[in-house]
């Protein structure tokens, strides 16, 4: 709505603040992937570009990560279940925190990293925050997970949502919940 008030309005717009509304626009559109993008999306982002936003530095600044993180990644590849369904889920213990050194943000960061996958139709990531307390992030490409989530104290959009669950068993509900919403073919119509 910035970008688009000051192009509306031929706003001076610093090369900051460019740089700034044009991050957002990346974060938010999850890289001109996610089925909001349209042709208003990157007639903003043009005009950002024309301003002087700077689109190799802050693509730099966004995905560069440390050691740590990476070796976490290779963790979770490792280790996620897949169910016959296609719901990949890996649970993050604080102790799994601890050994790679990262905090629960970090963790949840990484949640895409399970996505584009054929065979996985619904990916989760249940992180450990502290006692009886566990935020589970749960996102697909085509079904539709929040009213799921909402029965685990969640909520959030069609295709991306979360859960707060207090026991590890509760996450083999969830799971189950989500297996039998690909069965049932609860899918977001295109």
């Amino acid at each position: 709505m910035v970008g688009e008030l000051a192009i509306n309005t031929k706003l001076e717009v610093s090369k900051e603040a460019v740089n700034f509304l044009l991050l957002g626009i990346i974060t938010d559109s999850g890289r001109f992937l996610y089925s909001n993008t349209t042709q208003r999306t990157f007639k903003i982002a043009s005009f950002l570009l024309k301003k002087g936003a700077d689109l190799n530095y802050l693509c730099t600044k966004l995905y560069q990560q440390k050691l740590n993180l990476l070796k976490f990644k290779g963790y979770v590849l490792n280790n996620f279940t897949l169910t016959k369904q296609g719901v990949a889920f890996v649970k993050i213990t604080l102790a799994i925190l601890r050994q790679y050194n990262i905090n629960q943000l970090e963790a949840k960061s990484v949640i895409n990293i399970l996505a584009n996958t054929k065979e996985i139709k619904i990916w989760l990531l249940a992180v450990e925050k502290e006692k009886e307390l566990i935020k589970v992030s749960i996102r697909s490409s085509h079904y539709i997970v929040n009213e799921t989530a909402e029965k685990y104290n969640g909520g959030g959009h069609k295709l991306a949502a979360g859960a707060k669950i207090k026991e590890w068993v509760e996450l083999d509900n969830l799971v189950a919940e989500l297996d039998k919403l690909i069965t049932e073919k609860n899918r977001v119509k295109n």
